[in-house]
């Protein structure tokens, strides 16, 4: 008998999330900390599976807090936590600095190439279990598209001078939560630095299904910030211009012929692209997210499907997209495969495994606005004030109070 071999593709939320809850399974600590109480699998693996994780950056980070992470550098190393430093490598978990190239499911081979190599050379992984966590993409400097923490480190560096070179407004585009939330801690951490946000539609948050009481109280919160709103108006072009000390600026031309000179535009706009460009079409839809049944198998005609998970954003499931969901379906994820796992080793052959299902996730959203937050709750009602951002958020966007995570 030999130990079962489980690749995690990506550790953000959802894929360490599904690390962590094997792991304290297999060590009799439990799950983590869950708003569904789920049981746990009845039998348990012989041999402890051999987990690998692979992930293109070298460490994780708390994209939650990126909108802080982008007015305080000293915030930006701790949000960033390179996996050499987490307490699950001490479990026998082995990472791997990689970019996924494609995966096998009827082989059950991953080819990767490592990035930590100075060779091209594609090099390939077996397994028989395989969680895919890539999460979606989003445009730098929100999300930083650096692989290493250091790179990172000096691009945000970069940013950072850019807000300070010039004494112009910044510029946000994208009205969605993302940009709500950057334009929102630029104007707390630059009280006397103009902002202005500029969104395409009339209203903010347009391409998600809320109510608009919340989005209206969204849109006050901003107002009561301060922060300037540029509504119905498209993104068109920037330009970069000196200034007449020898400083550089931006320049922003609109859909509405207006131009904005800026001391830097910060793009958080664009539909949400799932990173799952090396997985067969099979299982994926047209959009590229991984189609799942309630187990978080892969749905697809695609062979093995019953053996390949998919947690996080990159998932296709209902509801908003958020951290909360994702550290729900790792876990999810976590009890079916020690489940399966277990149940090939169970004496009683007529012992039938029953999954951990996903309910549909009910309409939630929680969204930090400055020092404020605005909550809808489920039972539909919009909640709003510095105590709702206490609660959720705290003083450092969830990374304290996500720090088991990454440990």
């Amino acid at each position: 008998m030999t130990p079962s071999r489980i690749v995690v593709i990506g550790g953000s939320y959802g894929g360490l999330a599904t690390i962590q809850n094997i792991i304290g399974l297999l060590q009799g600590r439990g799950l983590l900390p869950s708003p569904i109480q789920q049981k746990i699998p009845e039998i348990l693996p012989l041999l402890r599976p051999r987990i690998t994780l692979l992930d293109k950056r070298d460490g994780f980070f708390h994209t939650m807090g990126a909108p802080l992470a982008l007015t305080d550098q000293t915030y930006a190393t701790k949000a960033w936590t390179l996996y050499r430093d987490c307490n699950f490598q001490q479990s026998g978990v082995q990472f791997i600095h990689a970019r996924v190239l494609s995966v096998n499911p009827d082989e059950k081979v991953v080819k990767y190439q490592d990035l930590d190599m100075r060779s091209d050379t594609p090099r390939e992984i077996c397994y028989d279990f395989l969680v895919t966590a890539t999460g979606t993409y989003r445009p730098s400097p929100v999300v930083p598209d650096q692989y290493t923490k250091q790179k990172y480190l000096v691009r945000n560096g970069e940013h950072f001078r850019d807000l300070h070179a010039v004494d112009a407004p910044v510029i946000v585009v994208g009205g969605g939560a993302v940009g709500v939330e950057t334009a929102a801690e630029m104007a707390r951490a630059y009280p006397s630095k103009r902002v202005i946000l500029v969104h395409s539609r009339q209203e903010l948050l347009s391409s998600e299904p809320l109510p608009a009481e919340y989005k209206n109280r969204v849109k006050f919160l901003l107002q009561q910030a301060n922060i300037d709103l540029y509504m119905g108006r498209r993104f068109i072009d920037q330009t970069r211009v000196s200034t007449d000390n020898g400083k550089c600026s931006v320049r922003v031309t609109l859909s509405s012929g207006e131009v904005i000179q800026g001391s830097t535009t910060i793009f958080c706009f664009g539909r949400e692209t799932p990173n799952t460009e090396f997985l067969p079409l099979d299982f994926v839809n047209d959009e590229g997210f991984v189609v799942i049944n309630p187990d978080l198998s892969f749905a697809g005609p695609g062979p093995n499907a019953p053996d390949h998970f998919a947690v996080g954003d990159a998932a296709l499931w209902n509801g908003i997209k958020s951290v909360g969901g994702a550290l729900f379906m790792g876990q999810c994820a976590a009890i079916n495969i020690v489940g399966r796992i277990g149940a090939r080793n169970a004496h009683d052959r007529a012992y039938q495994l029953k999954p951990v299902e996903i309910p549909s996730f009910p309409l939630l959203m929680y969204l930090a606005v400055g020092k404020s937050a605005v909550s809808l709750e489920p039972d539909g009602s919009v909640r709003s004030g510095c105590d709702i951002h206490d609660m959720f958020f705290g003083e450092d966007l969830g990374l304290q109070t996500l720090e088991y995570i990454n440990q």
